[in-house]
């Protein structure tokens, strides 16, 4: 899979997603599902849903971005008002793809790499004074016609 190509993406993943900061708060876990789609020529649209598990609490989570390709990228955006960046992802020399996000004070650093021909690995180390840790996803391609992995 070639993850710096938006269109090895588009289909339905599967998403099992944990954060595991040393502050503040418990782990928690993220159980969804991603559906990638083509709404024009080198324009992408990432949808996720699920629900978020941790402290004796389960929330409903969205998430919705803009993949495009860009010039030895795959460039990220939020895809609401302003279409916001989030990220420019990059080869690295695993393979797989990095990139970096700053949200006010916190630095996120990202790494996605392949986990075989329909699965994939997303890690985001987290450093700053309102957040410490990592979120850790994989994603699987969804295996039948009710989109479950």
């Amino acid at each position: 899979m070639d993850l710096l190509d938006p269109e090895a993406w588009v289909g339905v993943w599967g998403i099992d997603r944990r954060f595991e900061f040393e502050t503040p708060g418990a782990p928690a876990r993220f159980l969804g599902q991603a559906t990638v789609r083509r709404v024009a020529p080198k324009r992408y649209l990432y949808e996720e849903e699920g629900f978020v598990e941790g402290s004796g609490t389960l929330i409903h989570a969205t998430q919705r971005y803009w993949l495009r390709p860009g010039e030895g990228s795959l460039e990220v955006s939020f895809a609401g008002e302003g279409e916001l960046p989030f990220t420019s992802l990059r080869p690295a020399e695993n393979g797989g793809l990095v990139g970096t996000h700053v949200c006010g004070p916190d630095r996120y650093t990202g790494s996605y790499r392949t986990a075989g021909p329909d699965a994939f690995e997303v890690e985001w180390r987290v450093e700053g004074p309102r957040k410490r840790g990592a979120i850790r996803s994989t994603l699987t391609r969804a295996t039948d016609e009710m989109g479950y992995a």
